[in-house]
């Protein structure tokens, strides 16, 4: 299954090296095309010092390349940004679920982010991986 990890960070990360350890075809994604260069140099996230991300996990800032085909949308990108990464997901039909790791609550209206990305995206196919992280 192709699953889009977006964002980079370490919980990110994290969560893509373990659906790719799982036999998932996993793509991690960044707004920032310096970030993603710099893992795909070293293959390590400087949030997870000594951990190699493997050459399997494509690594991306094209979310086009990251959405297509993907079967599960994992959207864990800081709180603050959660609104605007739905946003950008829009344009795509038939979006698959989508999976908040984010936490917190939106900055503007303190609604909880799951509802910011029903109510851009229009689906109901949202759920919440919350928790202890790593």
């Amino acid at each position: 299954m192709k699953i889009a990890v977006l964002g980079s960070g370490g919980w990110g990360t994290a969560l893509a090296m373990v659906l790719d350890k799982n036999g998932h075809n996993a793509v991690l994604w960044s707004f920032f095309e310096e970030e993603i260069n710099s893992l795909k140099e070293t293959r390590e996230n400087k949030l997870l010092k000594g951990v190699k991300i493997s050459e399997s996990i494509t690594l991306t800032s094209d979310l086009d390349e990251a959405v297509e085909a993907a079967e599960m949308i994992v959207i864990a990108v800081p709180s603050h940004i959660v609104k605007k990464t739905a946003e950008s997901l829009k344009k795509y039909e038939n979006l698959p679920l989508i999976v908040n790791v984010a936490k917190g609550f939106d900055e503007e209206n303190n609604e909880r982010l799951s509802t910011i990305i029903k109510k851009e995206l229009g689906t109901d196919k949202v759920v919440i991986l919350s928790g202890p992280t790593h």
